[in-house]
């Protein structure tokens, strides 16, 4: 599948750029818009203006007041979000075709008739600022500033990032708001894109119904900019950061479109190359690759719990990183980078808001919507040993803590041929999943689709950290990534993977031990085989000593995040820790230092089996012949293995306790209960509670703490997947000296729901927006196996989603009552303890207990 056949293009008479892609396969159509203007558009003094403004466009308009969040939840959209970059803004949603008006009027309303006032203005502020304080409240953003600062020169548009200035922040004035409007935000500077469900002729007349009316502003003119190149040079960086980390960072010319395919296949390449030659005691590096109208970046980072550790692994790096250069990728490994790259795009093509956003990158990358759509015959004729010749320079990469390198050449034109037309069909909507057990006791969720080319399966295995002996806690983790690493024939499990075009992923949560993988139409029974065949391959000592060894890497690292750390705490706070189902999966340092390789090979031999697992396959496949393929899997040892029991909550008493990140600036808060197992009775309201409390962008307190207050960037919330030890978590990032005053409003917000003093309205239109996001949120096939999981690992029918249809006042508040006592809240504070030590008792709370990290709140029970 490259560039769909059904792509249009056309203007309407005020400048307004509208693409689409004709998609009839299902009811839904994917909005974008975006805006060519970011923050490399700022005057001298704004810096963060296209951020905010940003926000500002979700501040409400002339028909619609209030958040625009609300009234495109309450429409029924999905995929509902906006984001700022360097040259450009974007605001998108997916919402069924019935919804479609409705977008394209919101979106005109707030391009043409936004409503701007001192009011909005310092709300929106409040709430970027919370943002920038807690992307500052990583040593990552403050690096990444720096960074922006060394590689671009004073005046360079691209020298600030887009997160802003605080002191600019709070010097923008509402006329310069107002003057930056008029200036971009009008029809001549967007692009609209449409993919989905109407015709060239609806879409055509419902933009002109929709924006033909507004004016088209004046012309956009910028000033060429130079992007100088800078010698190699190193420098370094004084952070109060608790973990140590490296950068090393690539400067190099803007591309278009096509040219940026052979970066990412240079990209995929390196990454499998890297996890091939990784040993133990090094860590791999994380890759990130930025394309920009002025400039593309290239950047490797590395974190790890001691500097040995990141020394050991850049030096590792600089020697690959050599003898690449020197003999460049095998045959082998270009033509593997192909196949995962194909399987990202058909992934990118799954959904309408991927096309969308496709079809924008292209044309503000180049002016032409089919340029970001790559063929494979395309991807064939690409060699990523020539991309990364042509890229960088053959010499040292140098061995200081930061390298900047910069580089001359560009890449020469490429063509942007496409493969022949994609005939559009119509999907249905997903069939009702078929449930089986198979004659090797492998129960058996299956979904077939059709049009995506994909296949996604998950093998859900009782082998996760429930299953592990008190003592041994970690083992289940330290047993899935050995596998990962072991070689068999020279190939590690992932390796052979990559070679086939697949993914495969390991994870322990809970209950059990989730095998994830994806792969092309064609590649479908290779998958499967290669599942088969892991669960089989034999741990060796190498494998897992370095599993070992970057598991206690990553515990380490854990104690200095707050939500990692507050991950890791939660669970011993609300549960008795005796029990299997509260362990953590990571593990401790004192258990996962103690594993010896008998006991991970002892592990996996007696948990891996087929006795009680369950399978999920969505995509294009025929029901019988995967059938035919599932049963050839041998069932494995048969062992008797009991029920997990419901684990205990600790005493009904509201209990208050700080986790102690040193240095922390900000403070993340957590609200938490503990939870009876999932039951179909009341699965439904406890989703409808979620999303009106917390748990969406127009929830009532992302609306009260966000929005009327500012305390926040916003508040997430989260419904536990292990059945047998469920919480519910309601978290926000909050300033410290507002901690308390944030934990007092959550509680009455959970309270209000208990007294009935729920919106009957609010309950309606989420109820009718939900009808309308059903079918989208199962249109990718890989968000289809993902819910179809997360159905089957909480004990409920897969085939059967949650109706919130049904679900009444009266429900919520029992739910509440029930589920959501204020009075058996857990509230976790996870930041400096010497800014917050003295907060609860100033408010009358009981005694704080402080947290350093997980460890000694397993080790007094095991």
């Amino acid at each position: 599948m490259a560039a769909p056949a059904q792509l249009h293009a056309f203007s309407l008479d005020n400048g307004l750029r509208v693409l689409l892609n004709e998609d009839r396969r299902l009811p839904l159509v994917a909005v974008h818009v975006a805006y060519r203007v970011g923050s490399a558009d700022e005057a001298p003094g704004q810096h963060g203006l296209a951020h905010l403004f940003e926000h500002l466009m979700y501040g409400g308009s002339e028909n619609l007041p209030g958040t625009y969040l609300s009234h495109l939840f309450a429409a029924g959209a999905h995929d509902l979000n906006g984001r700022t970059t360097l040259d450009s803004t974007h605001y998108f949603e997916t919402v069924h075709r019935d919804a479609l008006d409705f977008a394209l009027f919101a979106e005109a309303d707030r391009m043409g008739r936004l409503v701007l006032c001192e009011e909005t203005l310092e709300k929106q502020r409040q709430v970027v600022l919370n943002e920038l304080r807690q992307y500052r409240e990583r040593s990552r953003g403050r690096l990444v500033e720096r960074i922006d600062a060394e590689c671009y020169p004073a005046g360079h548009p691209y020298r600030h990032g887009v997160i802003g200035s605080e002191a600019d922040l709070l010097a923008l004035r509402l006329d310069q708001a107002h003057e930056f409007r008029q200036r971009h935000y009008h029809a001549a500077n967007a692009v609209l894109a449409l993919a989905g469900d109407l015709t060239r002729d609806e879409a055509m007349r419902r933009c002109e119904r929709a924006f033909g009316g507004l004016p088209a502003g004046p012309p956009i003119t910028r000033d060429p900019v130079e992007v100088s190149s800078k010698a190699a040079r190193s420098w370094g960086f004084d952070d109060a950061s608790p973990s140590p980390q490296k950068r090393l960072v690539w400067q190099l010319p803007a591309m278009p479109s096509p040219d940026r395919e052979g970066m990412r296949l240079f990209q995929i390449a390196l990454e499998s190359r890297l996890r091939a030659e990784s040993s133990a005691g090094t860590s791999l590096p994380r890759i990130g690759l930025a394309f920009h109208r002025l400039a593309t970046r290239l950047e490797f980072e590395w974190n790890a719990p001691d500097p040995a550790r990141i020394e050991r692994s850049f030096d590792a790096f600089e020697a690959l990183w050599n003898r690449l250069m020197k003999s460049g990728f095998s045959a082998s490994e270009a033509e593997q980078s192909r196949r995962l790259r194909w399987r990202q795009r058909l992934l990118n093509l799954d959904a309408r808001s991927g096309v969308a956003a496709l079809m924008i990158e292209g044309e503000l990358a180049q002016g032409d919507l089919a340029s970001a759509f790559v063929s494979r015959e395309r991807l064939a004729a690409i060699d990523p040993t020539a991309v990364m010749r042509r890229c960088f320079a053959a010499d040292d990469v140098g061995a200081a803590p930061w390298s900047l390198r910069s580089s001359a050449d560009s890449f020469p034109a490429s063509s942007t041929e496409n493969a022949g037309p994609v005939s559009p069909r119509r999907r249905p909507p997903p069939a009702s999943a078929d449930c089986r057990t198979l004659e090797n006791g492998l129960q058996l969720t299956l979904q077939a689709r059709s049009g995506a080319e994909l296949v996604s399966g998950r093998l859900l295995l009782r082998a996760g950290s429930s299953a592990e002996p008190s003592e041994q806690m970690g083992v289940a983790e330290l047993c899935a990534e050995a596998s990962l690493q072991a070689r068999v024939g020279g190939m590690s499990w992932r390796q052979r993977a990559e070679a086939m075009g697949c993914e495969i992923g390991v994870e322990v949560q809970g209950e059990v031990l989730r095998l994830s993988w994806s792969s092309a139409l064609a590649q479908w029974r290779d998958a499967l085989a290669l599942v088969e065949q892991f669960r089989g391959v034999a741990i060796d000592a190498e494998a897992f000593a370095a599993a070992r060894s970057r598991q206690l890497a990553a515990i380490e690292l854990a104690s200095a995040s707050a939500e990692a750390a507050t991950q890791r705490v939660l669970p011993a706070l609300l549960f008795d820790t005796a029990q299997a189902s509260v362990r953590i999966a990571s593990g401790l340092r004192s258990t996962v230092s103690a594993l010896g390789l008998d006991q991970a090979i002892a592990f996996k031999q007696k948990a891996w089996g087929l006795a009680d697992a369950r399978c999920v396959l969505v995509g294009d496949l025929e029901p019988g012949e995967a059938i035919e393929a599932l049963e050839r899997w041998k069932s494995g040892p048969e062992t008797t293995r009991p029920g997990i029991e419901a684990a205990v909550p600790k005493a009904a008493s509201p209990s208050v306790h700080l986790l102690d990140i040193p240095g922390a600036r900000q403070t993340l808060l957590t609200v938490a209960w503990a939870l009876p197992k999932p039951a179909r009775e009341t699965e439904p309201a406890l989703r409808a509670l979620d999303l009106l409390l917390a748990g969406s962008f127009s929830s009532r307190l992302n609306l009260r703490l966000r929005e009327e207050l500012g305390w926040t960037y916003g508040v997430r919330s989260r419904l536990g997947d292990i059945a047998a030890a469920r919480r519910y978590e309601i978290q926000a990032w909050i300033p410290a000296e507002r901690s308390l005053d944030a934990r007092a409003e959550i509680l009455r917000a959970v309270e209000a729901f208990s007294h009935q003093r729920v919106d009957a309205d609010a309950l309606a239109s989420l109820q009718r927006g939900e009808a309308l996001r059903t079918l989208g949120r199962s249109e990718r096939i890989e968000d289809a196996a993902s819910e179809i999981e997360g159905r089957l690992r909480l004990g409920l029918d897969p085939r059967l989603a949650p109706d919130l249809s049904r679900v009444t006042v009266e429900q919520l508040r029992e739910i509440a009552t029930t589920r959501l006592d204020p009075g058996r809240a857990i509230s976790l504070f996870a930041g400096d303890a010497t800014r917050l030590r003295g907060l609860p008792s100033a408010a009358g709370l009981a005694a704080t207990s402080v947290h350093a990290d997980a460890e000694a709140l397993y080790s007094r029970q095991r």
